[in-house]
């Protein structure tokens, strides 16, 4: 993508809208809380393009030249989970993505 484009990119499903440049999520056009890290899970899930996406991948992604420990990503993917319901609290699904042991699929 080149960095035109990549300034102007703007990702929506269902009633939300990513703005990666501006590094925003909305919901109906209103902003949700998202935090840096959470917010590059999301994304990293976004241009996987429905592929799964292994803990190791988004580790690599999101903690580039980092070690970090399994829960520091469990954290951010429950993050993004509750920035996406789908109305069912303990549900293994955020209405856009299914994880699976901390693998999503879009």
């Amino acid at each position: 993508m080149s960095e035109s484009s990549e300034a102007s990119r703007v990702i929506q499903f269902d009633r939300f809208t990513l703005l990666p440049l501006r590094r925003q999520l909305l919901a109906d056009d209103a902003p949700i809380e998202l935090g840096g890290r959470a917010f590059d899970v999301l994304v990293a899930l976004i241009d996987a393009h429905g592929s799964v996406v292994s803990k190791d991948e988004l580790i690599t992604r999101v903690w580039p030249g980092r070690i970090i420990e399994e829960n520091t990503l469990e954290a951010q993917v429950s993050a993004v989970r509750k920035a996406l319901p789908d109305g069912h609290p303990n549900s293994s699904t955020c209405g856009h993505f299914k994880f699976l042991h901390l693998r999503a699929v879009r």
